[in-house]
């Protein structure tokens, strides 16, 4: 499995969120990032909803 740290995941909302701002202008998004058992997900709050991306590595 690929390990990615913090910052990397931070970096992956921070992109998300500027992309989101390009497209809708005065958007704001907040990104929380978590370990879970099964692998890395980054959780991205939008409006009361949440959008869950899940990295997964197989080898």
């Amino acid at each position: 499995m690929v390990s990615l740290s913090n910052t990397e995941l931070l970096e992956i909302c921070q992109k998300w969120t500027q992309k989101k701002q390009q497209i809708f202008f005065g958007f704001t998004a907040s990104c929380a990032a978590a370990v879970r058992r099964d692998g890395y997900s980054v959780e991205i709050k939008e409006d009361g909803g949440t959008l869950v991306y899940r990295l997964f590595t197989n080898y």
